[in-house]
């Protein structure tokens, strides 16, 4: 079998940390007030009012209109990026009223999530992202929001959650509740509309190019394996994967493979999972996914020529794939002849 060396990290290795998001980064933080969504109302295509939908879409629509898309209603699955931008149905709401029925909710937010984990949006078109709430039946006070781009420069968004594409390339955007800390992430990539794109694994050969809204997955390519979401036993179960002759890309991934959206900072990373959960370390060979990011946070080195992934938060070792016992957990201990460093893959889309 070929391994890698052995190489012992010192526990004490000093990580530099940074403030903000690796390279120029234009940031962009916006709240919204809470709105009535007793006037919804359906645009069209052309931009007219129709019968309100039941719940609402992300849509990159070609259309400029100034109805206010709600940011309280739920999504449905975004669009394809090879096809025309066509407007789907999204709520318009006004703070002419802000008070709500008697059966709603009064209380604190204890969830956010978006439909899926990645978006498309075109230059110079605009998506209309939505939340979905935990609990459902909050009322409309209790649904306010603040909106975030991790570079405006790429792709901006308003108080209404209205994304528009700047420049190709890919942003984090955040959306983070008013009335509780609950927080949702998705990644926006900004594609020429002229253009068909190719989604690639690609091997993350520099750990200092990773930036907010990398998608990445983890992967020994050696054993042809990738780490799932599965954690029972306190590890990563993995699951065969197809990867180039030289390794450096992911040719065919599983469904069933787990995938991150990276945000931080250098040295200073979260991973947060497809399920919107964070990728944690509690002790040494114990790898577990936790609600709250709190201090969980990893940094990404590179030493003679392979990456080590540790916990900063605490000194639990590095993640690594296990060829023996067949799982992706944190070591302490030497590479062994049966122990890999794991090896990060992260998603592009490239013009064909």
């Amino acid at each position: 079998m070929k391994t890698r060396p052995a190489i012992l990290l010192l526990s004490s290795l000093t990580l530099l940390s940074c403030a903000g998001s690796s390279g120029d980064v234009s940031s962009q933080n916006i709240s919204i007030s809470s709105q009535n969504p007793s006037q919804s109302s359906v645009l069209s295509s052309e931009g007219t009012s129709e019968a309100p939908a039941v719940s609402s879409s992300s849509v990159d629509s070609s259309e400029v209109s100034s109805a206010e898309p709600s940011t309280t209603s739920s999504q449905s699955e975004p669009a394809s990026s090879s096809s025309s931008a066509q407007p789907s149905s999204f709520s318009e709401q006004t703070n002419s009223e802000s008070s709500s029925s008697s059966e709603a909710s009064s209380g604190p937010v204890t969830g956010l999530s978006f439909n899926a984990q990645e978006y498309d949006v075109k230059i110079g078109k605009k998506l209309y992202l939505t939340v979905d709430f935990t609990p459902t039946d909050l009322s409309i006070d209790d649904k306010e929001v603040e909106w975030s781009s991790s570079d405006a420069s790429v792709a901006s968004i308003d108080q209404y959650g209205r994304v528009t594409g700047v420049k190709e390339g890919h942003v984090l955007i955040t959306c983070r509740s008013l009335h509780g800390d609950a927080e949702a992430r998705c990644t926006v990539y900004v594609v020429n509309g002229d253009a068909s794109y190719k989604k690639q694994w690609l091997k993350v050969d520099d750990p200092t190019t990773l930036a907010p809204g990398d998608l990445l997955t983890i992967a020994c390519p050696e054993e042809n394996k990738v780490a799932t979401l599965e954690n029972v036993g306190m590890y990563l179960h993995p699951t065969a994967a197809t990867f180039s002759s030289d390794k450096s890309e992911i040719t065919s991934l599983p469904s069933e493979a787990g995938t991150y959206i990276l945000d931080g900072s250098h040295n200073n990373w979260t991973l947060e999972s497809q399920e919107g959960m964070y990728l944690a370390t509690t002790n040494e060979k114990k790898v577990t996914f936790v609600k709250n990011k709190g201090n969980i946070h990893w940094a990404f080195t590179k030493e003679e020529g392979y990456l080590y992934m540790e916990s900063t938060s605490n000194v639990r070792g590095w993640m690594m794939y296990n060829a023996k016992n067949s799982r992706f957990a944190t070591y302490e201990s030497n590479v062994q002849v049966d122990m890999f460093t794991i090896t990060l893959y992260k998603q592009v889309k490239r013009s064909r």
